[in-house]
């Protein structure tokens, strides 16, 4: 047994953790993803940017199930992916949740707590007794060494191998909070950071597993084929979803 580590307990039925999920086409990922959130005690709600593969079906397979709300988003239908207005919808539904935490997560990630074998639901119950009310992440990101991953199976075995993340935005994400009814500012961070004034972020670092290539053929389509083309132009030249920039036909 590790002496260092705290005795946690079990979270109490009425605290509630949620995670907000925004998706595009994860057919491939979604349901471990969801899996996984609902075993650490999680609940989830899905705003879907109009995916063409089966993504928004899965989804909804899952109402009743740990997920709680799924919605296509932006209403009016497909347009370009504008980050800033995906996240103003993520701060407005968050206050729509009743939820003593909430979470932003992607689908192609795993997130684990500081502590071996402790739910990540009862981790933030201990923080948040403890004083709390910010998470912090530090990133691993995962990549494929082969072509073989099945779609729908447990990416978080199967994928191995990982760099830590280096890109400057990986050393502040703040992407988990207690909702105490403060100003959010998701749509100006960039998503990693969820608010500013009141902030007492835990010393204990969460563990962010990222996934986000599971193969050649996913990598070009989800990069060349599905993001650069619907990026706003706009957000680009501020700096914004720029991390696929060195990516061409022959990477």
């Amino acid at each position: 047994a590790n002496n260092n580590q705290p005795q946690i307990q079990p979270a109490p039925d009425h605290f509630k953790v949620v995670a907000i999920v925004p998706t595009h086409n994860e057919q491939d990922v979604l349901p471990h993803c969801l899996n996984d959130l609902i075993a650490q005690g999680i609940e989830v709600y899905i705003i879907d940017d109009w995916s063409t593969d089966s993504t928004y079906e899965i989804a909804q397979s899952y109402i009743g199930k740990g997920v709680i709300g799924v919605e296509r988003f932006p209403n009016e239908g497909p347009s370009h992916n504008i980050l800033r207005r995906r996240m103003q919808r993520v701060q407005d539904v968050s206050r729509t949740l009743n939820a003593d935490w909430v979470i932003l997560h992607d689908s192609d990630e795993i997130r684990e707590s500081p502590w071996a074998g402790v739910r990540v639901k009862d981790a933030i119950y201990y923080l948040d007794q403890t004083g709390f009310n910010c998470l912090d992440y530090t990133v691993l990101n995962f990549e494929p060494t082969d072509n073989e991953f099945q779609a729908g199976s447990d990416f978080g075995s199967y994928f191995r191998y990982f760099n830590f993340g280096t890109h400057p935005a990986y050393f502040m994400m703040h992407k988990g909070w207690k909702d105490f009814g403060q100003p959010l500012t998701l749509q100006d961070s960039g998503s990693h950071t969820a608010f500013n004034d009141g902030k007492r972020v835990a010393p204990y670092k969460f563990l962010l597993r990222h996934y986000p290539i599971r193969s050649q053929e996913h990598g070009l389509r989800k990069v060349l084929g599905e993001r650069l083309a619907r990026y706003d132009t706009k957000e680009r030249m501020q700096g914004m979803n720029n991390h696929y920039d060195h990516v061409d036909e022959h990477h």
